[in-house]
């Protein structure tokens, strides 16, 4: 149980697939901590938007200039690997992988699932997921 403050306290949060969109799962995992009171410092990483919800958006993490605790990482399985290697050397000491694609679709999730906890027990990171969203979360009907 040592070691899980970056889960549960982080002081800072990195939320790498930070989306633009209203209704994405990026978008509403950012908003939702915004909006639930978190007292530490939250940073939005996309490649693609200067700004999530009015704060200075990063193109990767390892670009974010101070000390990271925890990643929440939210993007498809093909590039939830390359963003646990980026957050491992940036220093997080926590990862929360919602991204699902891994172990319950078969061999090849199963291989990079295998990578990622390979990679995090090394670096002495602790890892909630993935797939921490459920295949049964519920979706709202967008749109129509």
């Amino acid at each position: 149980m040592t070691g899980l403050d970056a889960v549960f306290a982080p002081n800072a949060i990195a939320l790498i697939g930070a989306s633009t969109t209203p209704g994405k799962v990026g978008y509403d995992i950012f908003a939702n901590i915004l909006k639930g009171g978190y007292k530490g410092t939250l940073y939005p990483v996309n490649p693609a938007a200067k700004s999530v919800l009015s704060m200075k958006a990063y193109p990767s993490i390892g670009e974010i200039p101070d000390v990271v605790d925890l990643s929440i990482i939210v993007l498809p399985t093909g590039a939830t690997l390359k963003a646990v290697e980026e957050s491992v050397k940036k220093g997080v000491k926590g990862m929360v992988i919602v991204s699902a694609g891994f172990r319950e679709v078969g061999k090849k999730g199963l291989e990079v699932e295998n990578r990622i906890v390979s990679i995090c027990r090394e670096a002495g990171v602790r890892v909630v997921g993935p797939n921490c969203l459920g295949e049964n979360a519920p979706r709202r009907n967008r749109g129509k």
